[in-house]
């Protein structure tokens, strides 16, 4: 049956389709290519044909994909299927820059149809017009529009959230996220965009806070990130950071607890420097064996670092330190001290007695005694 063979390639297509993955758009292309040239008088084949320009859409062959949509528009289509075709070429268009044309034909198609999720997309094109146009304000309306006639769009509420963030208004767009998250299902096939989304925009504002020295700030912002976006990249950045901004508030036992929470944590990518970072922290608290076992342990652990010659210059200034430490911890008391080789004894107001093993030993100190006239005695 030439028509059911043509519906299971086309439902093949949709199927790689929702994959968002560029392989899998090409295997999209392959199979609705396919069922348009094996039974091009199939009445699904102009659904063929209109999910053929989507895919090109989503690779970005914004041209050939407004080459399908024009020729699906040329033919005797079901008004369903016309109405959406119109919506992709106005779409299109304002993509290609001739946006005064592209909104035109939304309008147009807007006030043609009642279907709430093609009105939804329409109104979500042009909150993207007049976003990219700076007009935030009117982008925002339209945004809004979209998600009342259609909960469910995702690409609306991303937009809505970053038109929110351009504006500084952060806690209002991740309250979207966090309210779109909340709501979806596992299964949601969008929730993971709107994820990586809300993971990314609340990263990169953490940096910024975190390079205008806003640390208090950051610290908040990243926490965001590290607990509710658990063994990704930005989590381990976003504690990595954490760490750096209690380090330059002198919160050193702070930092090093979010420098441990970061070498537990993967990816590995901020592991040296962590290691380098918690080393300094136990330097400044004058923990400087600890420091020295730190740094020890990064030129062990990552012998071809980039920052290896800076943990082996810590090394050997923690030594340093410790030596000094100790010394200056010695008590101040005078020892009589006679020399096993050598022709003169020597006095000295700080000994280490480990430093006299083999050339020195210590007298016992005599009391002096007194004899039944009161007289010292030797």
């Amino acid at each position: 049956n030439p028509q059911r063979k043509a519906a299971t390639m086309i439902r093949r297509g949709q199927l790689y389709l929702e994959q968002s993955k560029p392989d899998a758009i090409r295997k999209a292309i392959d199979e609705f290519t396919r069922a348009i040239s094996l039974y091009p008088r199939s009445s699904d084949s102009h659904t063929a044909i209109f999910h053929l320009g989507v895919a090109y859409e989503r690779l970005g062959m914004m041209d050939i994909a407004l080459a399908k949509f024009q020729e699906l528009a040329s033919k005797d289509l079901a008004p369903d299927l016309l109405k959406k075709v119109q919506f992709k070429i106005a779409k299109m268009r304002i993509l290609r820059a001739r946006s005064e044309e592209g909104k035109s034909g939304l309008l147009v198609l807007l006030s043609q149809t009642q279907d709430h999720t093609l009105r939804s997309q329409i109104y979500t094109e042009l909150g993207k017009y007049y976003y990219k146009k700076k007009q935030f304000q009117r982008g925002q309306r339209n945004f809004k529009i979209a998600l009342s006639e259609n909960p469910a769009n995702y690409d609306a509420r991303l937009h809505l959230a970053k038109s929110l963030i351009t504006q500084g208004k952060h806690q209002a767009a991740y309250s979207m996220y966090d309210n779109y998250l909340s709501l979806s299902g596992e299964i949601d096939q969008n929730r993971a965009k709107v994820a990586a989304a809300y993971r990314q925009e609340a990263y990169k504002h953490g940096l910024k806070l975190f390079h205008a020295k806003n640390y208090q700030k950051a610290i908040s912002i990243f926490e965001i990130v590290y607990r509710k976006f658990a063994s990704t990249k930005e989590a381990e950045e976003a504690l990595f950071y954490t760490g750096v901004s209690y380090f330059r508030l002198k919160n050193y036992l702070k930092a090093v607890d979010f420098f441990d929470r970061t070498i537990r944590t993967l990816p590995k990518d901020h592991d040296e420097a962590a290691h380098i970072k918690k080393g300094e922290c136990h330097y400044h608290l004058k923990k400087y064996n600890l420091a020295a076992k730190t740094f020890l342990e990064a030129t062990r652990k990552f012998p071809e670092g980039r920052y290896n010659q800076i943990a082996k210059d810590w090394l050997n200034e923690s030594k340093r330190a410790m030596q000094e430490q100790y010394e200056m911890k010695q008590p101040e008391v005078k020892f009589d001290v006679e020399k096993t080789h050598g022709e003169e004894p020597v006095i000295t107001d700080r000994i280490n007695p480990n430093d006299y093993k083999n050339d020195y030993k210590i007298k016992d100190i005599e009391e002096p005694r007194l004899d039944k006239e009161g007289n010292i005695t030797p």
